[in-house]
């Protein structure tokens, strides 16, 4: 999976990427009926219980590498289905970016604040 694609998901919080997630592997199996949790569970390394808990958005457990562990495998299908973020979510994605990195305290709002005017052209 392109790096572009990963920064795509990163951008996105797990109950975003579990939707994603039930509504590729949903288009996936009408494809070919070997996608199924087993399947998946396989492929990614993850418990058929916890493919299964996140597909449903059951996560309260669930960590972020996981749910990526799984989300590799989806994405990997070659199907030619566009990901969740095209590259006119861009500035989007960027912004949301350095929006989590400001609530994780990684920067300043004044950095942040300089980074958005940059993002946004103003």
């Amino acid at each position: 999976m392109p790096n572009d694609n990963i920064n795509c998901f990163l951008t996105m919080e797990i109950p975003q990427l579990c939707e994603w997630a039930r509504q590729r592997k949903a288009y996936l199996k009408s494809k070919d009926p070997k996608w199924t949790v087993i399947y998946i569970a396989e492929k990614s390394g993850v418990g058929e219980t916890t493919v299964d808990r996140f597909l449903n958005g059951r996560i309260e457990d669930l960590n972020f590498t996981t749910a990526m562990r799984i989300i590799r495998v989806l994405a990997s299908a070659p199907d030619g289905l566009p990901f969740p973020c095209s590259t006119e979510d861009k500035e989007y994605s960027d912004l949301m970016r350095f929006k989590r990195l400001l609530s994780a305290g990684v920067i300043t709002q004044e950095e942040f604040d300089a980074k958005k005017k940059q993002i946004l052209g103003l």
